[in-house]
């Protein structure tokens, strides 16, 4: 019976990463800070869901923090090579 609420909560991981991630590529200001704190509070929020209606989901975690990290990596060498 928790099948759909695993499903949308990994759509919603989906959703607000790429939504994080977006945000980090365009900051330009320090007001941007307060939406990406929100952001990364609604994601960190949604995975601990989706862990407790599957436990087998910590093994994609990494995966996600991986992305992140990588687009400010990314982010970080295009700013400082442009």
């Amino acid at each position: 019976m928790t099948e759909p609420f695993y499903i949308t909560a990994i759509l919603a991981i989906f959703m607000l990463t790429i939504s994080l991630t977006d945000r980090i590529a365009q900051e330009k200001e320090a007001s941007d800070r307060s939406a990406i704190i929100r952001r990364a509070a609604a994601l960190g929020l949604t995975l601990g869901a989706a862990v407790l209606l599957r436990q087998v989901f910590m093994m994609f975690i990494p995966f996600v923090f991986l992305w992140i990290w990588w687009v400010r990596r990314s982010h970080s060498f295009k700013t400082a090579f442009a």
